[in-house]
C-alpha cells in the first residue's frame, strides 16, 4: 500500500537524494539514461508495471480516452489479441527497467500475492465501489453496448484468470532470456501472485536474507535497486540500513524525466 503524499514530501523537502533520468529520442528510437550507480541486485514489485501496461493497452484510467471516432476499435478484454499485446507491454516495461539498471548479479520480481484480513476488506469495499461506479458510467456512456466485455481493473486480483496467466507468461518469458540475454546473472527469482503478501514486503525479505551474516550465501556489500510505484518503499529501504540501496521511481511529469532515483543511504 502505498503512503499518500510521501514521495512530494521527500522531493520537496531532501532534493538532494534525487536524481532524475530522462529518455532520449536517437535515430528515431527511444533510450533511457542508464543508471550511474552499480547496482548487484535489481528488484521489481511488478504491480505498478502491471497497472501501467494494462490501462495503456485497455485505455482506461490515465489512458482513457474522451471519446472514440469512427473506425477506432474499442480494446476489448473478450479478444485475446489485447491480452497478448498487454503481457507483451508488461515484459518491455520489464526489459526497460533492466536496461536502465544493469544488475550485476541477480533480479527479483515479485507480484502482489493473496493480502492480509485487514488488507483484504479494504480492497474488496474499495474495489465493490469501485466495480458498481465503473458499471454505472459504462451504461450511460457511449460503451454501454460493450458492458461486460471491456477490462476491469479488479483483475490484477491474486486468483484471477488474467494474472494467472500472466504469471506463466511472465515464467516462460524468463527460461527464454536465462539461456539468452540474461545468462551471465546468478539468479532470477520470480514470487507469482501464489505466494501470499505484498510484492514489496517478499523483496524486503529477501534483502534482509541476503544480508544477514549468519546465512552462508550472504553479501552485505551488495548494492540494491527497487524498482515500484508505492511510496512505502521509502520507509521499508530506510528501516533496512543499508549503504547502497536505491529506489527507482517512475515519474509523474514523463515529458521531463522518465525516472527518479532516490539515494536512500544518502
Amino acid at each position: 500500500m502505498g503512503v499518500p503524499g510521501l514521495f512530494s514530501y521527500v522531493r520537496s523537502n531532501y532534493a538532494d537524494v534525487l536524481t532524475e533520468l530522462k529518455e532520449k529520442t536517437i535515430n528515431g528510437k527511444s533510450k533511457v539514461d542508464v543508471l550511474k550507480f552499480p547496482v548487484d541486485v535489481l528488484c521489481y514489485d511488478l504491480n505498478g508495471i502491471i497497472h501501467q501496461a494494462c490501462q495503456k493497452v485497455y485505455e482506461y484510467g490515465k489512458y482513457a480516452r474522451l471519446a472514440y471516432p469512427k473506425g477506432v476499435k474499442v480494446p476489448l478484454y473478450t479478444d485475446p489479441k489485447n491480452k497478448a499485446r498487454c503481457f507483451s507491454e508488461i515484459w518491455r516495461l520489464i526489459e526497460e527497467v533492466f536496461d536502465t539498471v544493469q544488475p550485476k548479479k541477480r533480479v527479483i520480481i515479485c507480484i502482489d500475492g493473496v493480502a492480509g484480513k485487514a488488507k483484504m476488506m479494504q480492497q474488496r469495499s474499495r474495489r465493490y465501489r469501485g466495480g458498481i461506479e465503473r458499471e454505472e458510467k459504462i451504461k450511460t456512456g457511449e460503451l454501454k453496448k460493450y458492458a461486460g466485455k471491456l477490462f476491469d481493473g479488479a483483475s490484477i486480483t491474486p486468483g484471477t484468470e488474467f494474472l494467472s496467466d500472466l504469471s506463466k507468461y511472465i515464467h516462460s518469458q524468463i527460461k527464454v532470456y536465462m539461456s539468452g540475454k540474461w545468462s551471465y546473472l546468478e539468479d532470477i527469482i520470480f514470487s507469482d501472485e501464489k505466494v501470499p503478501g505484498e510484492g514489496e514486503h517478499g523483496l524486503i525479505s529477501y534483502i534482509r536474507h541476503n544480508v544477514d551474516y549468519k546465512n552462508l550465501y550472504s553479501n552485505p556489500s551488495d548494492s540494491y535497486c527497487i524498482h515500484g510505484s508505492d511510496a512505502d518503499l521509502v520507509m521499508l529501504s530506510l528501516g533496512l540500513h543499508l549503504p547502497k540501496m536505491y529506489i527507482l521511481r517512475d515519474s509523474d511529469k514523463p515529458q521531463y524525466q522518465k525516472y527518479h532515483v532516490i539515494n536512500i543511504h544518502t
